[in-house]
């Protein structure tokens, strides 16, 4: 016994579930920052591909704005979708990077309320069992992959 009143069993316990609360706590952080990068990633890859299908030097066009916004974030990869020799493979990489960034959210996402705002078939099986719903929405994810639905 130590001047806690407790044995070195329940001390190594309570030792074991401070770790693994911290554990978890780093967990959490890790997933949080995680989730984060990826929204980050998507916005840049979706903008990057919306770049490439629009007509860039078209002063008229209402995309006109939004192409310079673009050069102007993105001056050396709108540059590269520019590039007679290498805007497909460049614009390939960008439509891979922006279904990978959506796969990788979709299978890093743990709140079963975000699979109602994707899909409104879903809340039958939210309501019955939240793990399942996550485990099909997942499912769903990556048999689509690597559709990018835009």
């Amino acid at each position: 016994m130590n001047n806690l009143g407790l044995s070195c069993q329940a001390l190594a316990t309570l030792q074991t579930t401070n770790e693994l609360v911290q554990l978890r706590q780093r967990m959490n952080t890790a997933l949080t920052e995680t989730r984060k990068l990826l929204s980050q990633m998507e916005r840049k890859y979706d903008s990057l591909v919306a770049y490439a299908r629009k007509p860039r030097n078209d002063t008229t066009h209402p995309a006109y704005e939004f192409c310079r916004d673009m050069e102007r974030d993105f001056p050396e990869e709108t540059s590269q979708l520019n590039c007679i020799n290498d805007s497909d493979w460049n614009h390939g990489f960008n439509s891979g990077m922006l279904a990978s960034t959506r796969l990788f959210k979709t299978f890093t996402e743990t709140d079963p309320e975000a699979v109602l705002l994707l899909d409104d078939d879903a809340e039958e099986y939210v309501e019955q069992d939240e793990d399942l719903a996550l485990k099909l929405f997942r499912d769903e994810a990556l048999e689509m992959f690597p559709d990018l639905n835009t």
